[in-house]
């Protein structure tokens, strides 16, 4: 019985401490997410959202609205697919933009945010969609 609650409290431990991995996955989740309503404020405003990002977080402009602003949980690395070292990107108003894919890495830890133009924006910890 002792034997049980240590190995129940050792599990409740991990999860409410997250390491690393639950950490960047969790930045991926949130960053998709952020990234649907940085989208949707550009259809809204028939503006391009520019966004930029460094081992901060992220800044989304879109004229007439207020900066957002995502930041990272930890030091992290992101990668666009097909994007320039100026670590800039643009989503554009229509209701079907490009295919994007980010890259998030942290430590050796690496999770993906996709978006195939249509459907909104997923985390995943692989590279395909």
């Amino acid at each position: 019985m002792v034997l049980a609650i240590v190995a129940v409290a050792s599990v409740g431990v991990q999860w409410a401490w997250p390491g690393q991995t639950r950490q960047l996955q969790r930045d991926a989740e949130q960053l998709a997410q952020w990234l649907d309503v940085v989208r949707a404020d550009a259809r809204a405003q028939g503006q391009i959202a520019q966004l930029n990002w460094n081992a901060q977080g992220v800044q989304a402009r879109v004229a007439g609205l207020p900066v957002r602003t995502f930041r990272w949980s930890g030091d992290t690395q992101m990668q666009g697919q097909g994007l320039d070292a100026v670590q800039a990107l643009r989503l554009p108003p229509e209701p079907v933009i490009p295919a994007l894919r980010l890259r998030l890495q942290r430590g050796g830890e690496t999770q993906f945010v996709f978006s195939d133009g249509f459907a909104p924006f997923t985390a995943q910890a692989h590279g395909q969609p």
